[in-house]
């Protein structure tokens, strides 16, 4: 989030005007605003998905999967019309997700609806999904953080003529 918080800082605010939009309510709220980044919390608005379908295993955990994947369809699908009134209200020209696809799924999902450009920020190890690999397809790029974290994602099939390395 501290990235996230330098590169807002470093904004031309007289041409760019950022808006975060939190999953929940965050110590990073304060940070963000004494920023003079403009703030807003997606449980203020709607019941977000909590579930990850990356469970394995077991025919219990393959059930408890489809029955995630289910689940985060339908809060797709609901969350939708929200993020369609957010981002023409606040008149959204650029979508940068903040960690990875699976936490933003909903988002992407959206955005995409919407016809927006998208960019993904990766700093960790996360498994990605069929699912996932699907939304990737809709996001112009993807920045990484380290060439480990890229050659991670680039093996689970995120287009390496999209990714950007920085340190």
């Amino acid at each position: 989030m501290y990235s996230l918080l330098e590169l807002l800082g470093a904004l031309d605010h007289e041409r760019y005007r950022p808006i975060v939009l939190l999953r929940r309510r965050t110590a990073y709220d304060e940070l963000l605003q004494s920023s003079g980044v403009e703030t807003h919390r997606l449980d203020d608005y709607v019941q977000m998905p909590e579930t990850d379908v990356a469970t394995r295993g077991s025919v219990k955990g393959r059930r408890a999967r489809v029955a995630a994947i289910g689940t985060v369809v339908r809060q797709c699908w609901e969350a939708t019309p929200f993020f369609r009134w957010f981002l023409a209200k606040h008149k959204v020209a650029l979508i940068h997700h903040n960690n990875s696809l699976s936490m933003d799924k909903v988002a992407v999902f959206s955005t995409a609806a919407r016809g927006l450009p998208q960019v993904c920020h990766f700093r960790n190890f996360t498994h990605v999904g069929p699912g996932q690999r699907l939304l990737a397809r809709r996001v112009a790029a993807f920045v990484y953080i380290s060439e480990a974290v890229r050659t991670h994602y680039e093996q689970q099939g995120l287009a390496s003529a999209r990714g950007h390395l920085i340190y």
